[in-house]
């Protein structure tokens, strides 16, 4: 499993619509919505695919970038979005 950084313009849609999108997505098998325009992301496949999948589910036309977080990060998060980013998962996940 990888984690992965989503972050997409408003043109993608709201955060609840982004929200559906991403529960559509099986390959995607935890995420986490932390900061605006934000969510990480879990899975197994790479940003390529994520970004295919993503685009299937979605019509819109908005801007996004799916990055692979690597251990090379530092900020100041909630202690769950650290445990997703670091772990793949949250608590009780």
């Amino acid at each position: 499993m990888k984690s992965y950084i989503l972050c997409f313009s408003s043109g993608m849609g709201t955060q609840k619509e982004l929200i559906a999108y991403l529960e559509q997505i099986p390959e995607i098998v935890n995420w986490r919505g932390e900061l605006t325009n934000c969510f990480f992301l879990v899975s197994d496949e790479n940003a390529n695919k994520l970004t295919e999948l993503l685009r299937k589910v979605s019509n819109a036309k908005g801007e996004f970038i799916i990055c692979e977080a690597s251990e090379n990060r530092q900020g100041y998060l909630s202690k769950d979005g650290w445990r997703i980013l670091r772990d793949k998962h949250l608590p009780g996940g």
